[in-house]
């Protein structure tokens, strides 16, 4: 490695420093005194008495290395030349000492461990999920800094910190630089940068910082080396797990194939903060849906008229456009959920429809949770989710769920709508599907038939007044007509053998039976 003079500057206070600074780059390996008309070397810092450079500084000593130089308050250039030597022997050692450690193999917290000597800081990687998987460092803090003396590898970050963290990363989470972070509820600062295995997200390494605001550029270039280093390792020890492990896993649990208790799953959902404690649900998205929406209509160039075989081929390709950046904002969006939320990838999915596994109780008010609501209500996208869960056996049963939400999210466009809203909708495919039971009640057939023939609205009829629990007021207003019209199609459905006094029992078989018919004229293309 090399050093800079800003280094320099921090590890020579007995000579009472004097900096002027203006580049400051690591590019100083070799050290040497100026004599006149040697040439010189950029990665060389060079070391005369200061009068004859400077005239009024007298008595002192000057280092100088491209557009930078530091005044020393001493008279023995030898002296100061042999300590600026010491510095950079010390600090290649270091960097030569932790290369041959990564190289026969050590561990991650060997390298963390080795780097904290020198940085004299604490150190700490976070997975994903933000775990704690290194720290180092820990004896260098002050007494004030407590909870980080408690910490163990293995901990999980506390609610309020991740979330403070996940806003600010969110802020940044394009840029692969160091950035410098403030920790109000610590009082604490410090540099993150974020660790890739390729296009794989590793986690966060940190340096922290005791104090909000202050910090030295030797810091910030140290954290360069560490960082160096940590991608070394990273490269020597490749993680096991590849870019789409966990969107392939979360395919895997939802359709049943993969068995959510085995130990290597336990371990992978560990990587990334997910414990089995924690709420879940399953939301599907249904892009197939979002053609026929009044807002993606609208956005198309045709104005209704009879189009032209150029005018077609041009609307087509707008639309498909269209849902295409759609599409990528989407994708976008639920990305950054990650890990909290994991997108399955477009090729596990069926055409068109995209699911999303979210943990709630670590997801709670992400950002991009909240820019994705906003996206769908805007554009009207339909959005099914699932009733919480926290078993992962339950995947399946949770995206059956999904799936019928969606079916009936298309009602209210823009708004995700939650299994619960269509709970007698799901008990009819649940009993469809998982019973082998008769739903058919002989009155839907008379109703069906007098529709028919006199072009009349019974069945929707018998259908609202059940679900509104046989109230005059409620389903009148869901009908859209007058409450003396209602009492007329009621006394029309008594005539064809609707019972006056209806158990509880015919009232669910009735309901039930309606509603199975309605989703069949549905599903033919009809309209109930």
């Amino acid at each position: 490695m090399n050093i800079s003079m800003w280094m320099l500057a921090e590890h020579l206070p007995q000579y009472s420093p004097e900096p002027h600074i203006t580049e400051g780059t690591m590019c100083i390996r070799n050290a040497s005194m100026l004599f006149s008309g040697e040439s010189v070397s950029t990665h060389t810092v060079y070391v005369s008495c200061s009068d004859a450079f400077i005239p009024t500084t007298k008595g002192q000593i000057v280092c100088m290395n491209r557009n930078d130089y530091i005044i020393l308050n001493s008279e023995d250039v030898e002296e100061v030349l042999e300590s600026i030597v010491r510095i950079i022997d010390e600090y290649l050692e270091w960097d030569l000492c932790v290369r041959e450690m990564m190289y026969k193999g050590c561990s991650l917290d060997d390298v963390m461990e080795r780097d904290a000597t020198v940085l004299k800081h604490l150190l700490f990687i976070v997975n994903s999920g933000f775990l704690y998987t290194s720290l180092a460092g820990k004896e260098y803090l002050s007494y004030s800094y407590a909870y980080w003396n408690l910490l163990r590898i293995g901990d999980g970050m506390p609610m309020d910190h991740v979330r403070e963290y996940v806003s600010f990363i969110g802020r940044h989470r394009s840029n692969r630089q160091p950035i410098f972070y403030t920790d109000s509820l610590e009082s604490s600062s410090g540099w993150l940068q974020a660790l890739y295995y390729g296009d794989s997200l590793q986690g966060y390494f940190m340096l922290f910082l005791e104090g909000t605001h202050h910090y030295t550029h030797t810091d910030r270039q140290l954290f360069d080396v560490c960082m160096e280093h940590l991608t070394i390792w990273y490269q020597l020890n490749p993680p096991q797990s590849s870019g789409n492990e966990y969107a392939d896993l979360a395919a895997g649990l939802l359709t049943g194939k993969v068995l959510p208790l085995s130990v290597e799953n336990r371990q992978i959902w560990q990587r990334i903060g997910w414990a089995e404690k924690d709420s879940k649900q399953v939301a599907v998205i249904r892009m197939d849906d979002f053609r026929e929406s009044e807002a993606y209509r609208t956005k198309l160039p045709n104005d209704g008229k009879k189009e032209s075989r150029t005018e077609y081929e041009k609307n087509r390709r707008s639309s498909s456009s269209e849902s295409g950046v759609l599409l990528f904002r989407i994708r976008h969006y639920l990305n950054n959920l990650f890990p909290f939320g994991i997108m399955i990838a477009a090729d596990t999915a069926e055409a068109g429809e995209y699911h999303v596994l979210l943990n709630l109780t670590r997801a709670e008010s992400l950002p991009a949770w909240e820019d994705f609501c906003r996206l769908i209500r805007k554009e009207e996208i339909p959005v099914g989710l699932s009733c919480t869960f926290t078993s992962m056996d339950r995947g399946p049963e949770a995206l059956e769920q999904a799936r019928i939400a969606v079916e009936y999210a298309g009602r209210e466009r823009g708004t995700p709508l939650d299994c619960q809203a269509c709970a007698l909708e799901y008990m009819d495919h649940f009993l469809k599907k998982r019973m082998p039971v008769d739903l058919s009640h002989p009155l839907v057939g008379k109703l069906q038939e007098h529709d028919r023939l006199h072009h009349s609205n019974l069945e929707e009829t018998a259908r609202v007044w059940l679900l509104k629990e046989r109230s005059l007021v409620r389903t009148s207003k869901a009908l859209n007509i007058h409450i003396n019209t209602l009492k007329y199609r009621l006394k029309q459905l008594r005539e064809l053998g609707l019972p006056e006094e209806i158990s509880d029992y015919e009232r669910v078989h009735l309901l039930l039976s309606l509603m199975a018919a309605g989703s069949a004229v549905k599903a033919e293309g009809g309209k109930e």
